[in-house]
């Protein structure tokens, strides 16, 4: 045939035919999209229609410490260097949380209910990125957006969304799923991300990475979580590539690291020192390394009956470490007898089974499946970070640690469900197939829906969640404590007392709970069992706030009870070991210097200690009608000193109507 007759080709588009294959392509992609639209809309109104009811205005637990008595929230003057709690109970640097709540004070001043709003949005947002990173490794839509819905629903999230401390959680959780995400991506890739338009996938995780830290601390383990990304996709790209990327993701990791925990350190070498050695009561303190070791290494066991929902989710840190209930019996006024109750070897072996299940799975099905791999790497690493294994804070659990726990774990759960639904058999059976599947995980998430309604509720106010801890915890010693104290606010001592001594009797390691008590009890005159108490609380608080404000307010009142029974150098060495502890505690301070004055070897020391005091009170303004009293005794001192220099007997004479200035309790 010649040219001139040949007919040139035309594409099969042009001549109205269509390409099968690519049609189907077409078609799947665009059914796919539809359908995470759908999966996004659903989980939104799944997340909405739990807690929207349940947001009230009302503060719980430690909402004040972090917002409406934080001078970085109300003032937002230093937000950058400000602690997260205003109590400074535990020193603790959440810079980007603080800045977030403080936008919240400034739209909505001491608007609660907005605060958890915003809360909610950024559990929301959790849960989307939930969705994008299980898609992102091959897992179904509809899978997905299973797993992510399950994730919404748990009850065990519930205190992070409830309460305003937890904004540092959903902060940090948010930006370790992104980084997360985009590691994985870049990960699966056959090229290592080397071109132009790949190379600023480091950056940004470099930055999401920092926005982490500053959220929470939790956020140390993004860069174990990408050693175990790296692990599973160790065959995409070429040698070359697979060690640059490594080498790049480690020296991101060490700079972002070391630009925050050094910026970190500086901020807090600049608080006060006995704010700094104010930590929370670690109410394991007199045990050896090998006993924390066993309480911390049974951890999971409870953590696992949270995760399956078989455990009464308590809340914050109600469910003690220590195990008070099965102490051995406490003898007031011999704080030696304070037992901790360790874990059974049972226990402990489930703890330590839980702990290494995850990393074996991984070295299993690392080739094999690398979902699965990276799903229980999350959970191994995360939970591993939850444990108090290289230092301790008492009491450690709590349901809050589960919210870094859940993404891994579901997305490794969720794989087997996946190939049910989406694996290549007759498509009448996984149709069948998917029917069942899907049946059980709307079981599943109604259940949880169901527990986190009822939990939501509970979180109304403080006096329904210490009702709540009271029924499902009625060994737990916080419920009791919160009801003494709200009865001492409203005058009712009687009652007050005997519920402190009721907190006390389930925990006796409480040194606050122990010195409230005492101070109860002098208050209606009950001055043996008062002492006691006070000595009793001198001593927990050596042993587990060492070096805090609390034992330095211990010593002082113990010190007021021996001045009030005239025994001066017991209190005079009372006052000075608070003041050694806390060389601010102006109360203390006072009271020394007071003592001091009425004794012409110490005159001159005194009458300097009590100027120290009024100067250290001029901001603060602690010591009230006490204040004028050590004034005038100073006063006095001086103008004595210059009239009976030389003679004990006239000074002490001269001084003795002012005895009694030095010992006023208020």
């Amino acid at each position: 045939m010649s040219n001139a007759t040949q007919r040139p080709s035309v594409p099969n588009e042009v001549a109205g035919r269509t390409n099968p294959g690519q049609s189907e392509a077409t078609r799947q992609t665009r059914l796919a999209w539809i359908g995470c639209i759908l999966a996004v809309v659903f989980l939104v109104s799944l997340g909405l229609g739990l807690y929207l009811p349940a947001l009230s205005s009302n503060s719980v637990m430690d909402d004040a410490s972090v917002f409406s008595e934080n001078a970085g929230v109300c003032s937002g003057a230093d937000w950058i260097s400000a602690p997260f709690y205003a109590d400074m109970y535990r020193p603790i640097w959440r810079p980007l949380a603080t800045l977030s709540l403080r936008w919240n004070w400034a739209a909505w001043p001491d608007g609660r209910k907005e605060a958890v709003q915003v809360n909610l949005l950024l559990f929301l947002l959790s849960g989307l990125l939930s969705f994008g990173l299980f898609r992102r490794v091959g897992l179904g839509v509809m899978t997905s957006a299973g797993a992510a819905a399950i994730l919404l629903a748990h009850p065990a999230v519930a205190e992070s969304v409830l309460r305003l401390a937890g904004r540092s959680e959903l902060l940090a959780l948010a930006f370790t799923l992104a980084a997360f995400m985009l590691h994985v991506g870049w990960a699966r890739r056959e090229s290592a991300c080397f071109g132009a338009a790949r190379l600023g996938c480091a950056p940004l995780w470099a930055v999401l990475f920092f926005l982490a830290l500053l959220s929470k601390e939790s956020a140390l383990v993004l860069p174990l979580l990408a050693i175990g990304t790296e692990m599973v996709y160790s065959q995409r790209g070429t040698g070359k590539e697979r060690w640059r990327r490594r080498m790049l993701l480690l020296v991101v990791s060490a700079v972002v690291v070391s630009c925050w925990g050094g910026y970190r350190a500086g901020v807090m070498r600049g608080w006060p020192a006995q704010l700094r050695h104010n930590p929370a009561p670690d109410c394991v303190a007199t045990l050896s390394r090998s006993e924390r070791w066993a309480l911390a290494l049974s951890l999971p066991t409870h953590y696992g009956g949270i995760a399956v929902c078989a455990k009464e989710i308590l809340p914050d840190y109600s469910h003690l470490l220590a195990r008070p209930e099965d102490a051995p019996p406490i003898e007031l006024g011999n704080p030696r007898t304070f037992g901790v109750k360790l874990p059974s070897a049972g226990r402990m072996a489930g703890g330590i089974g839980i702990i290494l299940a995850p990393f074996l799975l991984f070295l299993l099905c690392r080739r094999r499946n690398p979902r699965v791999a990276l799903g229980v790497w999350w959970v191994g690493i995360t939970l591993l970070a939850s444990l108090p294994i290289l230092g301790t804070n008492g009491h450690v659990a709590s349901a809050r640690h589960l919210l870094f726990i859940l993404p891994g774990l579901l997305m490794a759960a969720a794989v087997p469900v996946d190939f049910l639904t989406r694996g290549a058999t007759a498509q009448g059976a996984r149709i069948l197939r998917a029917t069942f599947v899907g049946f059980i995980l709307l079981a599943l998430l109604w259940s949880c829906s169901t527990k986190t309604r009822a939990l939501a509720r509970v979180w109304d106010n403080q006096d329904s969640l210490m009702n709540y801890l009271g029924a499902a915890a009625p060994l737990s010693p916080e419920a009791a404590l919160y009801k003494g104290l709200m009865s001492v606010g409203r005058g009712d001592l009687d009652h007050g007392a005997a519920k402190l001594a009721e907190s006390v009797g389930l925990f006796p390691r409480n040194a606050r709970a122990l010195l409230n008590l005492g101070l109860i009890w002098a208050q209606q005159g009950k001055c043996s069992p008062a002492m006691r108490a006070v000595r009793d609380a001198a001593t927990v608080a050596g042993q587990t706030m060492p070096g805090s404000i609390v034992e330095s307010q211990t010593h002082m009142i113990l010190g007021v009870f021996y001045g009030e029974q005239n025994l001066d150098e017991e209190a005079l060495l009372e006052f000075w070991k608070a003041i050694e502890i806390d060389s601010t505690n102006v109360d203390a301070l006072a009271r020394a210097g007071a003592m001091e004055a009425l004794n012409l070897d110490m005159a001159r020391d005194g009458i300097h200690h009590i100027r120290r005091a009024l100067e250290l009170d001029r901001s603060r303004g602690r010591l009230g009608a006490l204040a004028d009293r050590i004034r005038r005794v100073a006063d006095e001192a001086e103008k004595n000193l210059e009239l009976f220099g030389e003679s004990k007997r006239d000074y002490g004479r001269a001084m003795k109507p002012h005895g009694d200035s030095a010992q006023p309790f208020e």
